[in-house]
């Protein structure tokens, strides 16, 4: 059976999106293409306009395919991306050691074999690996050359950690932003 009505909507609606942006989201370009992103191992897919892979690009490339049975034994590597100035695909990513160093101290319970997964062990872990390892990076893609260069500087007006003040997540209900013509970056759930 299924729930329905305005709490059931909202339950199903929050899974959709934690769905979307935990495993893929499509990206269309302004001329034809768009970029199909996968961002637990955090690979970008530059699609031509009639669907062909024409780059293939990975964040981080220790992250290779070696790595994708055991995807739970890591962290997300993007957290959103959006069109930028200049035929750019802006990407949040999270850091490199919070993505593949924090499981080492951390591990989720169902990957360091455990006998009986335990929720409040599972999140209390969660939450240390956020705590320890909350940095956000700033990459962005030339749409044209599928060229990835590493931001030195965060956009203006982008977060650069995933924790408030108080060491709360701020993005747990995901990470959506856009980029105004300017440059600068708008958080969409603040």
């Amino acid at each position: 059976m299924i729930a329905t009505g305005p709490v059931a909507n909202r339950k199903y609606t929050r899974l959709l999106l934690a769905q979307r942006t935990a495993f893929n989201t499509f990206i269309p370009f302004d001329q034809e293409g768009g970029a199909l992103l996968f961002h637990w191992p955090g690979y970008v897919f530059l699609l031509d306009g009639k669907g062909a892979v024409r780059k293939t690009i990975r964040i981080y490339e220790e992250f290779d395919e070696g790595k994708l049975p055991s995807l739970n034994a890591y962290e997300p590597v993007l957290l959103g991306a959006a069109l930028g100035p200049g035929g750019t695909l802006l990407l949040a990513v999270r850091g490199r050691d919070g993505v593949l160093k924090s499981h080492d101290f951390y591990p989720a319970p169902e990957v360091d074999g455990t006998s009986t997964f335990d929720p409040e062990v599972s999140i209390n872990r969660a939450k240390d690996r956020l705590r320890q390892f909350s940095e956000i990076e700033w990459w962005e893609i030339d749409i044209e050359s599928g060229d990835l260069s590493h931001s030195e500087n965060a956009p203006f007006n982008s977060p650069f950690c995933l924790l408030n003040s108080r060491g709360e997540n701020l993005f747990a209900d995901g990470f959506p932003f856009i980029v105004e013509a300017s440059g600068q970056v708008r958080m969409m759930n603040n």
